[in-house]
């Protein structure tokens, strides 16, 4: 989403709050969508890459993202998509009712392998040449998955940081680095700073589109009993850039995604976020970033 008014660009994960993140802002004025559902055949169309494009187009407006521990966000993952594909095998589509952790975690491995680095009018004629052909374990055709490709994406292949060169498939021309991460595990705080340096109220917004995941101290140890070994590693090959940009470890129970209290995200120019990134070279042991 982009706020004209607002002069910030919000820049949503799937998985990471985007719908929260995005109702709120659309309810402070003047913020509106600047993608809109553009689906061929199930799969994701040019929002996408409209996305990069504003970015491109806005090199001064304050742009900010959310992310998660890497581990939980996939179980957020399966449990939505458990949901979609029980909807759509009511409604007489060629999916299964349900698919069990690991066998989930097979699919999107293939599936992102086969296609990951795939976004706009290139994902749409993949898909359109190759609809009818099977994926995973259950042998779901990918023209049923064209949303799981776009859900199923690592998180760092949605952040600017970590893509220098092309954003989303489109050639980036404002190099600069996201003016402010926030974390799912830290959300209100976050959110509130966010709110802060917009010179917006302070926000109390509903977890929209929850997976009703437990919440709380148990939460972490709640997610790990989902995973065996061979699901476990599965996760950590698909996702080891998103592991390694967060410093999660799924076999230390302190080790959830943090981030610094001091940082704060006030400066809005692009030459402060290129500071911010000098910064951050100097001192690259924290893998989650916030920009003063």
């Amino acid at each position: 989403m982009i706020s004209h008014r607002h002069r910030c660009i919000f820049l949503g994960v799937p998985k990471c709050a985007s719908t929260s993140v995005g109702y709120w802002l659309s309810t402070q004025g003047e913020g509106r969508p600047i993608m809109k559902p553009g689906w061929c055949a199930g799969v994701l169309s040019q929002r996408s890459q409209a996305l990069a494009r504003v970015v491109d187009l806005y090199p001064k407006y304050f742009t900010f993202s959310f992310v998660r521990d890497p581990y939980d966000r996939f179980v957020s993952l399966y449990l939505d998509a458990s949901r979609r594909f029980a909807l759509q095998h009511a409604d007489g589509w060629e999916v299964p009712a349900g698919l069990c952790f690991r066998n989930f975690a097979e699919l999107c491995a293939e599936l992102l392998g086969e296609c990951g680095d795939l976004w706009g009018r290139d994902a749409q004629a993949f898909f359109r040449a190759h609809g009818e052909r099977e994926c995973g374990p259950a042998r779901i055709k990918f023209r049923h998955l064209g949303w799981l490709l776009f859900h199923a994406q690592p998180q760092t292949r949605f952040l600017p940081d970590c893509n220098a060169g092309t954003l989303l498939g489109v050639r980036r021309v404002n190099r600069d680095p996201l003016s402010f991460i926030g974390s799912v595990e830290n959300f209100a705080a976050d959110l509130r700073r966010v709110a802060e340096t917009l010179g917006l109220p302070a926000p109390e917004p509903p977890h929209r589109n929850s997976s009703e995941f437990e919440a709380g101290a148990g939460r972490r140890e709640r997610y790990r009993a989902c995973y065996d070994g061979e699901t476990r590693r599965l996760v950590e090959e698909v996702y080891a850039a998103d592991i390694d940009f967060t410093g999660c470890r799924f076999d230390d129970p302190h080790a959830a995604l943090v981030l610094p209290a001091g940082r704060r995200a006030k400066g809005r120019t692009a030459s402060g976020r290129r500071h911010a990134l000098a910064r951050r070279l100097l001192h690259p042991v924290r893998r989650l970033r916030r920009y003063p």
